[in-house]
């Protein structure tokens, strides 16, 4: 039969879900269908790795599989009813089968529990008398929790026993709920004898947390569990629990998905449930038939359970100790080993047992005897293979953890995924796979999800990133890879980390350690995480190096196309004040030659004009003050000629020309100025010597116009130790206001020049009049 069929379930390492999954495989390979686990989690977990790991049930689709079987009971925990239902919907183009829930228009493969929770109440109510109930529930709003707590409660009222809601704890079906619901029943300090656990994860916890506190079970509490797992087996006391056919539960759901895809219409199956007695509720040596009632107890007996008791029968009462012991071998082989066949041989032995002692004295003692010492030797035997195979699976189990740590550490080590892959294909090869697959999931392309697999193990020599095709992910596996993959069995595990889905492995079935592919993947999703920070960091690298050099390329051009227009900018402003100095002494030139000379002559005509009038006639008056009022225009123009050229600076030098243009400034005013310079002060001659002389004749004329002082003292310094020279104005005036502080365009103007000359400018403010220091760097000064 060439059909994939496809499994949603949460967890493998669950006992539970692994022995559903246990008879899906063995129905699936006995049909020859090829098989895909989807090993997702719990849908909407609250836990951010298993909320993102149900990315595995996102793979699932016509291209890759046939038919869906939906382990409902096991992934639904989070769900309501009407969420699970349109989980289902959501496939609703693929056959499927849901084991656990009944959903409605989905042939579902359900165990009546309610029958189970009867019997089991019964059990505890009838035969050991318990009155005070406690219950661990699921969790609220699934239906098969909710289906076995009505069952407890309908019970109870069958009893007429009151129950006390405050003995009730809600449960999450995970063993520490179960620890977690006793320590909240024990600090209510409400007693009770018996305490109902609504699956057997719960019941194996309120076991190890009541032995903690001290409470005896069953003593002091009956404790029962539901589902019947292997491994309340072999806890201590054994657990009572209600026994769900699980590995039929698989079986069972596979035929029915084969139906589906083959046109049937499919239906629901019910399967029974039936309590297991161990001795957490009271009872002593369960596996033990009761010898009045072991007639009716071999017709209770199933078809195979009833030819195996006949076949021991004949080896022992043919005292055949050889075909004895290899039958009791065969049924105990490691790849078939389970505790419920342990259980069936011993409870078997001890019936024959019974009834080889009912009939005792009518028959020969020897041959009873031999007969007797051949049970006992094969409860031994049995004893000793058990202990045997369970050592031997513990000490494999042991040692594929340490090679999966191996790989672990192995794989901690490799940072590019080329050696990641390589690693992981030694590693999987040391573990006994001969097949495997890593995906990782890339980017969207034309509204495709793609990937890139890896085939492992790799052949020596091989190149793992050449064989890495790109592929559309719902493929699960490229065309490139041969279709027989479809023929096999599969589980696929995806890689997460935290939030983040980073690929998925699809490695074989392996059914006796399923926990193995959660710690596998465990360990790829880190490292494949870190590769691709690595990755990221390496590309955030390049593209930083990239942006670096595109940044520093428009910076030099940027630079050069500054650089360039700074010195156009000093060109023009070299030009600008080139032009100003040129004009200001043309037009000082030209005050002074031309309109003084002009105005001096016109003075001389009015002169001889006036001498030829009659003294102390009106015309004589009025021409001698014409010829006042010329030659006072003579003397403001050759005063605005000397202020536009400052006279003497390049024949006498700075000090000579501040020195004149107070002796100018002087005239005309009654303010008493004065010059103060240190003998080693010098400037040498040339265009900032210019701008100093300019804010020198800038402050005076501030001083003088605005300041209404009656001095003002120019310093002409040199500073200490070397830090430059120093040229103060000050004045004993007004000073300024506030408001007025650097508004004024003759201090706007100061302070352009003193950039210009490249000084630092300082007007100060004092408790009376004003300072206006000029601050010339050392390196800017020349000696004499």
């Amino acid at each position: 039969m060439d059909k994939n069929i496809g499994v949603f379930t949460a967890e493998l390492n669950d006992a539970y879900q692994a022995a559903v999954w246990k008879g899906i495989v063995s129905q699936a390979q006995a049909l020859e269908l090829g098989l895909v686990c989807f090993l997702g989690s719990r849908v909407k977990s609250p836990i951010a790795t298993e909320q993102c790991s149900n990315i595995a049930y996102s793979l699932a689709d016509k291209e890759n599989i046939d038919g869906l079987i939906i382990i409902s009971s096991a992934i639904s925990t989070y769900l309501d009813f009407q969420a699970v239902t349109e989980l289902f919907r959501i496939r609703s183009d693929l056959p499927q089968v849901s084991v656990g829930l009944g959903i409605p228009g989905i042939p579902s493969i359900i165990v009546d529990g309610r029958i189970g929770m009867v019997s089991v109440i019964r059990h505890l109510v009838e035969v050991h008398a318990r009155r005070s109930f406690a219950l661990i529930s699921g969790p609220s709003g699934h239906l098969e929790a909710d289906a076995r707590k009505k069952a407890f409660f309908d019970t109870l009222a069958d009893y007429t026993i009151p129950f006390d809601r405050r003995l009730m704890i809600e449960g999450s079906f995970e063993q520490r709920s179960g620890s977690e619901g006793v320590r909240a029943l024990l600090a209510e300090g409400i007693p009770f004898d018996a305490l109902v656990c609504l699956n057997d994860k719960m019941a194996l916890g309120a076991l190890d947390e009541l032995s903690h506190h001290g409470i005896s079970v069953p003593d002091d509490v009956a404790l029962v569990g539901f589902d019947g797992i292997e491994e309340t087996l072999f806890c201590q006391p054994p657990l009572t629990t209600v026994r769900q056919p699980l590995f039929e539960l698989g079986a069972a759901a596979v035929e029915e998905v084969c139906a589906l895809i083959h046109g049937g219409k499919g239906q629901n199956r019910y399967l029974n449930s039936s309590v297991r007695i161990g001795e957490s509720c009271g009872c002593r040596h369960s596996w033990i038939p009761d010898a009045s009632k072991l007639d009716s107890w071999v017709k209770g007996l199933d078809d195979f359970e009833r030819d195996t008791m006949a076949r021991l029968r004949a080896f022992i009462f043919e005292e055949n100790e050889s075909g004895f012991l290899e039958f009791l071998e065969r049924g105990m082989m490691p790849d078939t080993y389970n505790g419920e066949g342990l259980r069936r041989f011993h409870t078997l032995l001890y019936a024959i047992q019974q009834e080889l002692l009912s009939c005792g004295e009518s028959g020969e003692r020897g041959s009873l005897s031999r007969r007797l010492r051949l049970i006992s030797t094969g409860l031994g035997r049995l004893t000793e293979l058990t202990t045997r195979i369970l050592s031997s699976r513990r000490l494999k189990a042991m040692e594929r953890n340490f090679l999966a740590r191996s790989i672990g550490a192995a794989l901690a080590e490799a940072f590019e995924m080329e050696s990641i892959v390589k690693t992981l294909s030694k590693g999987l090869v040391s573990l006994g796979f001969s097949e495997a697959y890593l995906v990782i999931f890339l980017d969207s392309r034309d509204g495709k999800e793609l990937s890139r697999v890896f085939p492992l193990p790799l052949a020596e020599g091989d190149d793992p990133m050449a064989k890495g095709y790109v592929f559309k992910t719902t493929s699960l596996l490229p065309d490139q890879i041969d279709f027989g993959w479809k023929r096999k069995q599969w589980v696929l595990k995806p890689l997460v980390y935290q939030h983040e889905p980073l690929g998925y492995i699809l490695l074989p079935v392996a059914v006796d350690d399923p926990a193995l592919y959660d710690l596998l993947s465990k360990q790829i999703s880190s490292t494949v995480k870190g590769a691709r920070l690595l990755e990221q960091v390496r590309s955030h690298e390049k593209s930083l190096e990239e942006e670096v050099s595109r940044r520093t390329a428009e910076l030099t051009k940027t630079n050069e196309c500054l650089q360039t227009e700074v010195d156009r900018r000093i060109r023009l402003e070299q030009e600008v004040i080139d032009i100003s100095n040129n004009t200001m002494n043309r037009i000082g030139q030209d005050l002074h030659d031309d309109l003084c000379q002009h105005l001096a002559g016109i003075s001389m005509i009015t002169e001889v004009l006036k001498n030829s009038l009659e003294p102390g006639s009106h015309p004589y008056e009025v021409c001698t003050q014409i010829n006042d009022l010329i030659i006072n225009s003579v003397d403001r123009a050759k005063g605005i000629a000397r202020g536009l050229v400052p006279v003497g600076l390049k024949e006498n030098g700075f000090i000579a020309a501040v020195d004149t243009l107070l002796e100018a400034l002087r005239k005309g005013n009654t303010i008493d100025m004065r010059l103060e310079r240190s003998p080693d002060f010098f400037l040498k001659n040339d265009d900032r010597a210019l701008q100093l002389y300019r804010i020198v004749q800038e402050a005076l004329s501030n001083s003088i116009k605005h300041a209404n002082c009656s001095h003002i003292m120019v310093k002409l310094h040199t500073q200490q130790k070397g830090n430059g020279r120093l040229i103060e104005i000050i004045d004993d005036g007004t000073g300024f206001s506030d408001k007025d502080e650097g508004n004024g365009m003759g201090l706007k103007i100061m302070r352009y020049r003193a950039e210009k000359a490249q000084v630092h400018l300082l007007v100060e403010k004092m408790e009376r009049g004003t300072k206006v220091s000029c601050l010339i760097p050392q390196e800017l000064c020349y000696e004499k």
